[in-house]
C-alpha cells in the first residue's frame, strides 16, 4: 500500500491499469482487482478531465 501511495503521488492520473504496469517495473506482481480495492480503500481516485458535453457556439 506505501508503494501504491508513492506512484500516486507521483503520477495522479494513473489509475488501477497503469498501477499495476508501475508496480510489475518494480518487481511487485499484482493484479488489477487487487490494486483497486487497494486504491478505494486508500481513498485514491484518479484525476482526469470532465467531459465538455456543451460548448458555447458562435452566434
Amino acid at each position: 500500500m506505501a508503494r501504491i501511495d508513492v506512484l500516486y503521488l507521483k503520477y495522479p492520473c494513473s489509475g488501477s491499469r497503469r498501477m499495476v504496469d508501475y508496480l510489475a517495473i518494480d518487481g511487485i506482481p499484482i493484479s488489477r482487482d487487487r490494486v483497486r480495492n487497494l486504491m478505494q480503500r486508500m481513498g485514491l481516485r484518479t484525476i482526469y478531465q470532465k467531459p465538455r458535453t456543451t460548448v458555447p457556439g458562435h452566434p
